[in-house]
């Protein structure tokens, strides 16, 4: 079975596709179980998804690679990952009152980044995720980056506890 990948969301063509491979126009969406593999943060994952719409060829068997099968394989990346979804960012973002500009200013973040990450576009990486998750839910986190009233010493020198109370 061969894979072909078409940049055009499938909203934007009605079916049949004509198929890249044998040219006929057979190319119809049909749901079945896949094994994705994917790279994110440099390891590589294994996802099986029960329940992934992929256009394929009748005729054939090529399997046409579309925007909204890449969205579907990205979800199921982020649940696997327990990743903040693009509507989690959005909506985290706007409950503080914050435009992309300001976040990104606030996280040290291009505003195409978070723009990228709200559309889907982009997955964050694991960091990101945790840093994110730290400033939306910490309100003393929010004060701390406070974008250009920032502290530029703020953990430089790091304070250590004293193990055993003594």
């Amino acid at each position: 079975m061969r894979r072909s990948r078409i940049r055009l969301r499938a909203a934007e063509r009605p079916f049949p596709w004509v198929c890249p491979t044998c040219l006929g126009p057979n190319v119809r969406p049909i749901v079945k179980a896949y094994t994705a593999k994917v790279r994110h943060d440099g390891v590589d994952y294994s996802l099986n998804i029960p329940s992934l719409e992929i256009p394929t060829c009748g005729s054939c068997g090529e399997e046409v690679f579309s925007d909204n099968v890449d969205q579907q394989v990205n979800s199921a990346l982020r649940a696997h990952l327990v990743l903040l979804t693009p509507q989690q960012l959005r909506a985290a973002r706007k409950a503080l009152g914050l435009r992309q500009t300001e976040l990104g200013r606030r996280l040290k973040i291009a505003p195409a980044t978070i723009c990228r990450w709200e559309s889907g576009a982009q997955i964050q990486s694991r960091a990101m995720d945790n840093y994110m998750r730290l400033f939306f839910g910490i309100p003393a986190v929010r004060e701390a980056l406070a974008g250009d009233r920032q502290d530029p010493l703020m953990g430089i020198a790091v304070p250590i506890a004293k193990e055993g109370g003594g």
